[in-house]
């Protein structure tokens, strides 16, 4: 991770208009499973769509229904959404970096959920609300994983470079 947090994000943090940069650390020990997820302050959750949805669909539906209603659980403090575009190599020029994985392997969005407490997202992941969600993802989303995050480190804020990570 030392790659990654020291020397790549400064790599990074110089492309000119990006707004924020953010590098998202997942604990290193995961279940990995919906909704089973250890105790912690925020889950990062990943998304695939099914084949049969098409993008400005999925897109629809994760920001029309999706955050919707895990904001009205009145569990999180906090809620980010990102949808993901198709990998394009000119976006991606990074010498010695393989961004191209599988197609099969691409998610297409993540949602980052915020917490209270840890006690607060154990109590969110058991809840019948998370039940009543997944039901309704199944018709958009071919698989769901969510991770525990260790980590949000902020590079860039505004449109500025950041002297030093935030977290």
């Amino acid at each position: 991770m030392d790659y990654w947090r020291d020397p790549h994000s400064g790599i990074i943090s110089a492309t000119p208009g990006l707004a924020e940069y953010r590098q998202i650390h997942l604990a290193e020990r995961n279940p990995g499973l919906w909704p089973a997820t250890r105790p912690g302050a925020r889950a990062l959750v990943y998304l695939w769509r099914r084949a049969d949805v098409g993008g400005r669909a999925f897109r629809k539906f994760v920001t029309g229904d999706l955050a919707p209603a895990l904001a009205g659980t009145g569990a999180l403090r906090e809620l980010r959404t990102q949808m993901f575009l198709p990998w394009n190599e000119k976006l991606w020029d990074t010498p010695d970096v393989a961004h191209d994985n599988p197609a099969d392997q691409r998610c297409h969005a993540s949602v980052m959920l915020g917490f209270d407490d840890r006690g607060a997202r154990a109590a969110f992941f058991a809840s019948r609300g998370v039940e009543r969600i997944s039901s309704a993802l199944a018709p958009h989303v071919s698989a769901i994983h969510a991770y525990d995050v260790s980590a949000a480190l902020t590079y860039v804020s505004a449109g500025v470079i950041l002297p030093h990570y935030r977290e």
